[in-house]
C-alpha cells in the first residue's frame, strides 16, 4: 500500500536498494515531509526507530523498535506478528513510518518493512537521516536518548491509556476517557480470558472486574499485575489475589516476582481453582508472568512457550525489556544446550479449549 503524502517521494540510491530482493515498491519520504506529517494538527501515524539503541538524535514520537532472538527468528521466517513488533501495530489501516539504519535486505528496518507490506499495512520509510529532521524541525527531535526512550515507554504503556502528541514542540497528554473509543478499535484482538492451561486464565482489566465471568470459569485465584488497578473482589472471602504492582516500564522488573507468581498458580492448581493472570489490556505485563509459569511448568524453551501463548492468542506483546528478563529466566531455567526443549509438556494447542474447561470447573475449595 502508498502512504499518499501529497509530495513526490523519492527512493534511496540504487546502492542501498540493490540487494532488496522481494519488495514489489518502496515507498520513501524525505525528512521535510515527514515533518509536514508530524506537525499536522491531525496526523495519524506510527513511527517505528529501527536504528541501534542509543542513535541520537531521536524523533519524539518514535517508538523505538529491539527485537530479542526468540522475534528476530520469527521476522525472518516470515511469522511474527505486528503486535510483536509493536503494541501500536494491532490495526492495519494504522499508517506506519519507518525510521531505518539500512534498507538493505538483511536489515531489521527492510525485514519489518516486507513484513507490513505483506500484512497490507500503508507503509514509508524515511530515506534522509534524522540529523536532517532535526535541522528542519528541531522541535520534532531531542538528543537525549533517555527523554526520547521515556516518551516512547509512555507512548506504549500497555497500547491504550494516556498517550503523548507532539504539536509544534509541546508535549501534549491526552485524557485517558478522551482516547477511549479512538483506541478501542486499534486493540489488538482477543477474546478474553484467553485460557491457556485447563486451570490458568490470560485477562485485561474488564475480565478482573467481571464477577460473573470470574464465576463461569471458576476463577478464585487472581494475579493483578499492575500498580494501580484494585483488587476488585478483595473483600469476598471467595477469592485471593496477588499483586504485582510494577508498570510497563523498562524501570520495573518482573523476573524478581517470577517465583511468588509461580507459586500462586501451583496453589489454585492443587485446590482445583482456575487462576486469572491480568494487567490493564492483557498483552504485556500478565503475558510475561504466563511464559514465566510455561517455561517452568511445562519444562519449556521460551520460544516453546511463545509458541504455545500465541497460537492460544495473536495479540500477545511483552515489552523488550520484559522479553530480556525472560531469556534470562529461560538461562537460569536450562543449561546452555538446549537439551530441555525436547523434553516440553505442553499440550497441543487445539486442546486446552473446551474439554479444559470442564476440567478447571470441577471443585474449588475456595468456592
Amino acid at each position: 500500500m502508498m502512504m499518499e503524502l501529497g509530495h513526490k517521494s523519492t527512493s534511496f540510491s540504487p546502492t542501498d536498494l540493490a540487494s532488496t530482493s522481494g519488495f514489489s515498491e518502496l515507498t520513501a519520504i524525505n525528512a521535510e515531509q515527514l515533518a509536514t506529517i508530524l506537525l499536522s494538527q491531525s496526523y495519524d501515524c506510527t513511527v517505528l526507530d529501527c536504528r541501534p539503541p542509543g542513535t541520537h538524535p531521536t524523533i519524539r514520537c518514535a517508538h523505538p523498535i529491539f527485537l530479542p532472538t526468540v522475534l528476530l527468528r520469527r521476522l525472518n521466517n516470515g511469522t511474527i506478528s505486528p503486535t510483536s513488533i509493536s503494541p501500536l501495530l494491532c490495526d492495519a489501516d494504522r499508517k506506519v513510518i519507518i525510521v531505518p539504519d539500512s534498507m538493505q535486505s538483511n536489515s531489521l528496518a527492510a525485514r519489518i518493512f516486507d513484513t507490513l507490506v505483506r500484512r497490507q499495512y500503508t507503509v514509508a520509510f524515511l530515506n534522509e537521516d534524522v540529523k536532517v529532521l532535526a535541522d528542519i524541525s528541531p522541535e520534532l527531535c531531542t538528543e537525549s536518548v533517555m527523554k526520547g526512550l521515556n516518551l516512547n515507554i509512555l507512548n506504549m504503556r500497555d497500547a491504550i491509556g494516556k498517550k503523548v502528541a507532539t504539536k509544534s514542540g509541546v508535549v501534549v497528554e491526552i485524557d485517558q476517557e478522551a482516547t477511549h473509543d479512538e483506541n478501542r478499535h486499534r486493540r489488538p484482538v482477543a477474546m478474553f480470558p484467553v485460557q491457556i492451561l485447563p486451570y490458568l486464565y490470560l485477562g485485561n482489566m474488564e475480565i478482573a472486574k467481571n464477577k460473573e465471568t470470574l464465576q463461569r470459569y471458576n476463577i478464585r485465584y487472581v494475579i493483578n499485575v499492575t500498580s494501580n488497578l484494585p483488587n476488585y473482589f478483595k473483600d469476598d472471602t471467595g477469592y485471593n489475589y496477588l499483586r504485582i504492582a510494577v508498570d510497563d516500564t523498562c524501570s520495573h522488573n518482573l523476573i524478581e516476582h517470577f517465583p511468588t507468581a509461580i507459586s500462586f498458580i501451583e496453589r489454585a492448581r492443587e485446590e482445583k481453582c482456575a487462576v486469572l493472570v491480568h494487567c490493564l489490556a492483557g498483552i504485556s505485563r500478565s503475558v510475561t508472568i504466563c511464559l514465566a509459569y510455561l517455561m517452568q511448568a511445562t519444562h519449556s524453551t521460551l520460544e516453546q512457550a511463545f509458541d504455545f501463548l500465541l497460537k492460544q492468542n495473536g495479540a500477545i506483546a511483552p515489552n523488550f525489556h520484559f522479553m530480556g528478563q525472560l531469556i534470562e529466566f529461560e538461562r537460569n531455567l536450562f543449561d546452555t544446550t538446549g537439551n530441555s526443549s525436547s523434553t516440553s509438556s505442553l499440550p497441543p494447542s487445539s486442546t486446552t479449549s473446551a474439554n479444559s474447561i470442564e476440567s478447571s470447573s470441577t471443585s474449588c475449595s475456595s468456592a
